[in-house]
């Protein structure tokens, strides 16, 4: 696949996002696990997705077991972070944290963070570590901590807005998932296309 290809479908998925989130919920609803972990885990990916805690892959991990989440849910929710997300989510955060440290919000923040080799000694000097640090600690102020500040209780409320709706919406679509395993039919989604296709097809 050339580059150019590549890099859009990190902003527009090649089956369009209506198609692709449609995929991933159908997916979502058939991992293992109660209801609750599974609108558990994609809470806390979601949640992850407004923090500045990388690897998010890792943080939503942790946060899913913490609260008995699956753990492959976490991970599908932090595609909630992508490349079409991202400058929202980190524009919001960034700003709310600076009003939460009493600092006016911005309008277009600058999020690079600059070399930490730029004017200074040879490395590996007392000079060279001094200063690495003093630069990397105020970058730490100026960026990281309003983010985190933010992007913790934007996350909160994100989070929950996922799990309430979808708690409900996967333990009704277990349900009558069961209720159909009971009536002894099988849910066509369970079996690849070709056979339920070929099963509907047989004469009765």
């Amino acid at each position: 696949m050339p580059p150019w290809k590549r890099l859009r479908s990190w902003f527009w998925p090649h089956i369009g996002w209506g198609r692709a989130f449609t995929y991933v919920v159908k997916r979502v609803k058939r991992l293992p696990g109660s209801p609750h972990s599974i609108a558990a885990g994609l809470a806390a990916g979601v949640m992850v997705s407004f923090t500045p805690f990388f690897p998010h892959l890792a943080t939503a991990a942790l946060l899913a077991m913490l609260i008995r989440g699956n753990v492959v849910a976490a991970w599908v929710g932090t595609l909630f972070g992508n490349p079409s997300t991202f400058p929202l989510i980190w524009l919001a955060a960034y700003n709310l944290g600076l009003i939460i440290m009493g600092h006016p919000p911005v309008s277009e923040p600058q999020f690079h963070v600059e070399s930490q080799l730029t004017s200074l000694p040879e490395p590996f000097t007392l000079e060279w570590v001094n200063g690495w640090i003093e630069r990397t600690a105020d970058w730490a102020k100026s960026k990281f901590v309003p983010m985190a500040l933010g992007g913790v209780p934007l996350g909160l409320v994100a989070g929950l807005l996922c799990y309430l709706p979808l708690v409900k919406v996967i333990g009704a679509f277990q349900e009558a998932r069961r209720r159909r395993t009971t009536a002894g039919t099988r849910d066509p989604g369970d079996i690849p296309l070709e056979t339920a296709r070929s099963t509907r097809a047989e004469p009765t």
